[in-house]
């Protein structure tokens, strides 16, 4: 069984949508607390190493004007 940080490391988490990846993000960033950074848990590392592992790979396509404004 990995851990949270070898799967990130080892690329191992599946990639989810867009709305998904937001929704994950932020359950993880619920839980870490900024002053948890100055001395990670193993658990908190993992979950920064996934944290970090999502933001790299998230997909963002770029957004025209005229899909939400129409035609000019």
């Amino acid at each position: 069984m990995k851990t949270l940080y070898h799967r990130a490391k080892d690329d191992d988490f599946e990639e989810l949508d867009i709305f998904n990846t937001i929704e994950r993000l932020q359950e993880i960033a619920d839980e870490i607390k900024f002053s948890d950074l100055v001395s990670l848990s193993s658990r908190q590392m993992g979950m920064v190493a996934e944290l970090l592992w999502r933001i790299q790979r998230i997909k963002i396509s770029p957004i025209d004007k005229s899909d939400f404004m129409g035609q000019a």
